[in-house]
């Protein structure tokens, strides 16, 4: 797994951010460290340095930010068999126009419900949309399936199980 921000990511300690001048800096990080054009980039090359190894079937997954990223690379389908994201940040259906891959989208309840409706909806019409899989975990906070997954809590393991069986099964060879 590749370390996209080279060492430096954001402190989950400051997160989210309290104060306006942490969401300055954290504005900042998204423009510098975690610019996604720029990481974007280097998910490409690595994507081409297994290609080139004999890989033929490469897909893909995000939390949060690596959402985003890999939303934009789902539009990579010569590099990239599916993808799929789980309680992604920045959401912008806009995006769904450049994913033409199969796609798996798992939001958390802190995603903006209307975009979220809006963004599974333009994916439904898309023409692999049978090899889609989506559900939204309306009671679950951001993070819950990564960095901030309290899997003490029964319902916070229940649904991060769930939807790690649900990327096994959506990347799995009958689903592909």
């Amino acid at each position: 797994m590749p370390d996209f921000l080279h060492g430096k990511p954001w402190p989950e300690d400051n997160f989210p951010p309290k104060t306006d001048q942490d969401k300055q800096k954290l504005q900042e990080f998204f423009g510098t460290t975690a610019n996604v054009g720029d990481r974007l980039a280097e998910l490409k090359s690595v994507a081409s340095s297994l290609k080139s190894e004999g890989y033929t079937h490469i897909s893909l997954y995000g939390f949060c930010w690596g959402g985003k990223v890999a939303t934009v690379a789902a539009g990579e389908k010569d590099l990239f068999k599916s993808v799929a994201i789980v309680h992604p940040a920045m959401l912008d259906v806009k995006d769904v126009d450049g994913i033409d891959v199969p796609f798996g989208f798992y939001p958390s309840k802190d995603e903006p419900s209307d975009t979220v409706k809006e963004f599974q909806e333009a994916l439904s019409k898309k023409a692999f949309a049978d090899k889609n899989d989506y559900k939204h975990y309306e009671k679950m906070h951001h993070g819950w399936a990564a960095a901030r997954a309290d899997l003490k809590d029964p319902e916070n393991k229940k649904a991060f199980e769930d939807v790690y069986g649900r990327l096994a099964t959506f990347f799995g060879p009958n689903n592909q």
